[in-house]
């Protein structure tokens, strides 16, 4: 039991989980993540590394010297992966990679927990303190891991090479990090240790998280690591241009000697001389810290850049520079030409087609003036005949000129029902005309619902009679009056009435139900019938005018088609609707929907 080893140890471990701690807090910096997994396994390696110590027995002593290779086992391929992300090889680490870096430790994790069954990690040879020797596989684990080390080590050092001036210094500090466990780890394994029994590597590799910590975090130049940050800004498509405090240039990359012609020999010299002759800047100096622009630098080929200023601030927040960025955007000028080019032809042709819009509108007007007079003047033409062959025909009827017999009756009758439909068919065509044009009005007044429809059923009772149909009325006591046209509801109800009787067969019946909704102050009128009712696909297109449904041996009579769609435009033009509910073989329900007077 060694308390001062324990507590070392565990200080250590406790810095290792310190370091993590601050890797996790700026894990957006690249190289962050591997850095904090590899201080992680050194605080698995000193902590159960401490515990060791603080046991007596020999066996536990044992027992948690085996579990230190928890965090040994793992510590050179986490060691690779950080050096991989901090110096631009990233993109090697995929899953498949990542799996093969694992497979190594795995392995050596079961060979040393299986070594009682054949010997091949400790030789047969154990010792608490230590390890000085060991079986095969100890010592090819040792080879993998110093072959991971001095790869890693490679890594930064042509990292380190590679860097530019202004970010070596930070590379270097990597390197140097890498080197302590290289020396510390050989001690150990020699012997060489002042402290008797005791590993100093976990130690030493705290101490390389440290300064670690200090080259990724401590110089925070952009927060981008210099390896990553040189590949970045060299391989960037836009142009990037450092200028100092005295208004040198200090960097650019290789994108601006495309754009505008500038390399490396133009750094230390001034941005004067350089920048503005070939951006056409009345002076540098004169560009604010932060600026946006755009510029055309060149005719033939034609470039255009958006120019972008941003300050460089140092830790001290006082300014230190200038950030230039030059991004190309000629494609996008061409582009936005092309797209003012077509939006003006679009333009050009909405007007075309708006005037040609306007010019079939004016003859549609036009067109519909002349049938609305065309019907007017038809139906006006048509009534003043007809209404004479119904007056000869009533006068005939009246035997005005001798006895008439049952035959010639007949006909007169005959004569005289068709006359007075087809005066009903042409009323209808004017009164639809006159909608459509706008020269309808309704009178809209409180009437007696019972005088309404009883009216109507004694217009049709005729037509009843000779069907052999039975009518009937109904009404809730509440409903008396609706707000309604009431010569043009007498119009609707009739217009209905005639459609129950001519599709209801001998013997059916038919009739009109009132009720009201006090909630909503709303009459409901509905022209039943037993007839023959309406296919479900027929329902939608009832409505509309000059559209007929299939005849049947049922239908005596043919219209013109206008009689519902009549209805509609009448209920609507009083403030109402109408609505069917029909079942073919059943019967319909036509309801029309009117307001109820205060």
């Amino acid at each position: 039991m060694q308390i001062d080893y324990a507590f070392s140890l565990v200080i250590t471990a406790c810095v290792c989980a310190a370091i993590a701690q601050i890797a996790w807090e700026r894990r957006a910096a690249p190289g962050a993540y591997g850095f904090m997994f590899f201080m992680l396994a050194e605080m698995v390696w000193a902590g159960t590394y401490a515990v060791r110590w603080i046991e007596t027995d020999t066996s536990s002593q044992l027992f948690w010297l085996d579990a230190t290779y928890f965090g040994v086992a793992f510590h050179s391929a986490i060691f690779m992966i950080f050096a991989l992300q901090f110096t631009g090889h990233a993109s090697l680490l995929t899953r498949r990679n990542l799996a093969l870096l694992m497979v190594m430790p795995i392995i050596t994790l079961v060979m040393l927990w299986t070594d009682p069954w054949h010997g091949l990690f400790y030789g047969g040879t154990r010792t608490t303190g230590t390890i000085l020797n060991g079986g095969p596989w100890f010592w090819f684990f040792v080879f993998y891991t110093y072959l991971f080390i001095f790869i890693v080590i490679g890594l930064f050092a042509i990292a380190y090479f590679r860097a530019s001036k202004l970010y070596r210094q930070q590379t270097g500090t990597i390197l140097v990090g890498s080197l302590l466990p290289v020396t510390g780890n050989i001690l150990s394994l020699a012997g060489f240790s002042p402290f008797p029994n005791l590993d100093i590597t976990p130690f030493i590799f705290t101490l390389s998280g440290l300064v670690y910590a200090y080259g990724l975090f401590g110089f925070r130049f952009l927060d981008v690591v210099p390896v990553a940050r040189d590949r970045l800004v060299e391989e960037m498509a836009d142009g990037v241009i450092v200028l100092d405090i005295q208004n040198r240039i200090v960097d650019v990359n290789p994108a601006v000697q495309r754009l505008i012609g500038i390399n490396t020999s133009a750094i230390g010299k001034s941005a004067d001389d350089i920048l503005t002759p070939r951006l056409y800047l009345d002076h540098p100096d004169a560009l604010p810290l932060s600026a946006k622009s755009e510029l055309r630098v060149s005719e033939s080929p034609p470039l255009d850049i958006e120019l972008r200023v941003s300050p460089l601030i140092d830790k001290r927040n006082n300014p230190s520079g200038r950030l230039v960025i030059l991004h190309d955007i000629t494609e996008r000028k061409q582009a936005e030409h092309a797209l003012l080019h077509a939006h003006s032809e679009l333009e050009q042709r909405v007007r075309e087609r708006t005037a040609e819009l306007q010019e079939a509108n004016s003859q549609l007007e036009k067109a519909a003036r002349m049938k609305d007079e065309f019907l007017a003047s038809m139906s006006h033409e048509l009534r003043t005949p007809l209404t004479g062959i119904l007056g000869l025909s009533e006068v005939l009827q009246l035997q005005t000129y001798g006895p008439l017999s049952e035959k010639q009756r007949a006909s007169l009758a005959h004569i005289n029902d068709s006359g007075r439909h087809l005066l009903e068919l042409i009323n209808d065509m004017l009164d639809y005309s006159r909608i459509g044009a706008g020269k309808f009005d309704v009178l809209l007044l409180p009437c007696s619902l019972a005088e309404v429809c009883q009216a109507c059923l004694r217009i049709t009772a005729s037509q009843a009679s000779a069907r052999n149909l039975q009518s009937s009325f109904s009404i809730y006591p509440d409903v008396i009056k609706v707000l309604a046209d009431g010569r043009r509801l007498k119009q609707m109800l009739v217009n209905l009435l005639g459609n129950a009787i001519k599709f209801t067969p001998s013997g059916g019946s038919f009739g009109i139900e009132v009720r009201g909704n006090l909630t909503y102050r709303q009459v409901y009128i509905t022209v039943w019938d037993t007839g023959i009712g309406i296919k479900a696909e027929d329902q939608a297109r009832l409505f509309q005018p000059f559209i007929q449904l299939d005849a049947s041996l049922a239908r005596s009579y043919a219209g013109t088609g206008l009689g519902l769609a009549l209805v509609r435009r009448l209920a609507e033009l009083q403030g109402g609707s109408v609505a069917v509910e029909s079942k073919f073989g059943e019967g319909s329900r036509f309801t029309v929907t009117l307001p109820w007077p205060e």
